[in-house]
């Protein structure tokens, strides 16, 4: 981006300029302070605050300020120039998040009853647009990652989308996720390449990795070969909550009707401060980004050596570097350092609350482990503050599992129902602890009974509700998950297992929150 096209300036410009706004928002860009003071209300104080400078740059699509949902001036050749910057052939800012970007994606591919080969620890916005668009998922399901003991999503491999696409050969679009929330990426590049060979559409939720670019743009999703990204711009990168982008790379997708579906999928009345915000963190990124980049995994790589000796806790990572264990070429799949997965089996709530003591706030925690987002604009003095947190917590001899905790991961155990042996990948970590890569046990996969929007979509008179205990064997109505991440452990349309209920039931004990039950867990299942 340049200074040619500076919308977050014209924002702040805007009042001085003094322009009266009939139009909307209804604040009229007016504090509520300056409005009490001017009404003579004694109350004027109380609603004091630096908000109020925000209201003043709030619009939407105005003279002379172009409409993202039609541009035609200084937003067309921003995205233009965006989309030239990342190396692709057209690139959307998005006000309404990743979410929005994901259900155009779908939307512009996929028409109804299409098949679309999808990964099973996706993220919730995608089996809401499965569902709304009437689709028929099938599922690509992700490497499990035994890492000192606690389970992870791993990548999806090239020899599971194989699987998949023998399977599903009418599948019209393949969509996966990485980086993974806890930061395993894919080889996008042999999932693109396989996809193609079979004239396939892929399209990859990159919402963790939109910094991705500014470090090893190798494995971006953009470079690496795939149909459409999605990004979001708020989660890595300094921009304000809500942004994103979707990007298309190939002419295998109809611009016009990834264009139209977008419009669907965005709000008719952006806001313009969301909009400033990208364009502002794009010019930023484009002078400063590879530097800013380089000096932060700088830092980051001081702190993970530093963290070497910790004790009561273990560090997962970093492993991206060439020749390391988690090197891509090596294993199929590697690690990005920035997502600090903190391993305290048994510990996690624990760990996450002497954390908090400490005045350090992280991103999620489960019972097994911490994740911490880092990003460029961390200092040394706060991975300094974190290191000294988690020297600070106490070892303990022995820690004992309490029946029922659930893994990280989502799906499956590391060995069949019959006991077979499964194929993995056993991986040195070199820090106190194995990683073992193993695929997913045929018997651990979820039974599509219905498709969702089978059963979505049927008349209530259908419909039964039970408590989740007693739903074992029951086809649920209900998509439930736990947040964050946002990954559905029951999907409308599935059969409910006692694994499946056995863990949400781990996850509610262990403290987390369940979406998609209702008042006393209870769920809702088609009659018998």
């Amino acid at each position: 981006m340049d200074e040619r096209v500076p919308l977050y300036k014209k924002l702040e410009a805007l009042q001085a300029e003094e322009v009266y706004p009939f139009h909307m928002p209804g604040h009229k860009r007016r504090g509520m302070e300056e409005f009490l003071r001017s009404a003579g209300s004694r109350d004027a104080f109380d609603f004091r605050s630096v908000f109020d400078r925000i209201l003043q740059m709030d619009i939407t699509e105005v003279d002379p300020f172009d409409d993202l949902n039609h541009p035609t001036g200084e937003l067309k050749d921003v995205m233009e120039r965006c989309a030239k910057f990342y190396g692709a052939q057209e690139t959307f800012f998005l006000v309404n998040g990743s979410t929005s970007g994901i259900c155009a994606a779908i939307d512009a591919v996929c028409r109804l009853g299409d098949e679309i080969l999808m990964a099973r620890n996706s993220h919730i916005s995608v089996y809401r647009q499965v569902l709304h668009g009437q689709l028929r998922p099938a599922y690509l399901y992700p490497q499990e990652l035994k890492v000192g003991g606690v389970l992870f999503h791993g990548a999806i491999t090239p020899q599971e989308l194989k699987r998949g696409l023998s399977e599903h050969p009418g599948a019209k679009a393949v969509l996966v996720v990485s980086p993974t929330y806890d930061g395993v990426i894919s080889d996008i590049a042999a999932l693109a390449e396989l996809a193609h060979k079979h004239n396939k559409i892929l399209i990859v939720d990159e919402a963790h990795g939109a910094h991705l670019h500014y470090i090893r743009p190798e494995l971006s999703a953009v470079r690496a070969g795939a149909d459409l990204v999605i990004q979001s711009v708020h989660k890595t990168l300094p921009a304000m909550t809500q942004t994103a982008l979707l990007h298309r790379c190939s002419d295998r997708v109809d611009a016009q009707r990834l264009r139209d579906a977008v419009g669907y999928f965005t709000s008719t009345s952006p806001s313009y401060i969301l909009v400033a915000s990208i364009l502002r963190c794009m010019t930023f990124m484009e002078k400063h980004g590879n530097a800013a980049m380089g000096a932060f995994y700088g830092r980051l790589a001081a702190f993970y050596k530093k963290g070497e000796d910790l004790s009561a806790v273990k560090l997962f990572g970093p492993f991206w570097a060439s020749g390391e264990p988690g090197d891509l070429q090596k294993n199929g799949w590697c690690k990005d350092p920035s997502k600090i997965v903190i391993l305290c089996p048994g510990r996690g709530r624990e760990v996450a609350e002497r954390l908090r003591d400490a005045k350090i706030e992280t991103e999620s925690s489960s019972p097994d482990m911490v994740l911490a987002l880092a990003g460029m604009f961390d200092s040394e003095e706060g991975f300094e503050r974190l290191y000294e947190a988690l020297a600070a917590i106490p070892g303990r001899v022995c820690v004992e599992r309490s029946k029922g905790t659930p893994d990280r991961a989502i799906f499956g155990c590391t060995e069949d129902k019959t006991g077979n042996a499964m194929s993995s990948v056993t991986v040195n970590a070199g820090s106190g602890y194995e990683i073992v890569a193993t695929e997913v046990a045929e018997t651990s996969r979820a039974v599509q009974n219905l498709m969702p929007y089978e059963v979505y979509y049927q008349k209530a008179e259908a419909y039964s509700e039970c408590a989740l205990a007693e739903a074992e064997g029951r086809v649920s109505v209900d998509t439930v998950y736990v947040y964050p991440p946002g990954i559905p452990q029951i999907v409308c349309g599935e059969v409910i297992s006692r694994e499946m209920i056995d863990k949400l039931k781990a996850f509610e004990a262990a403290g987390f929150t369940l979406r998609g039950l209702g008042e006393q867990d209870r769920i809702r299942v088609l009659k018998k």
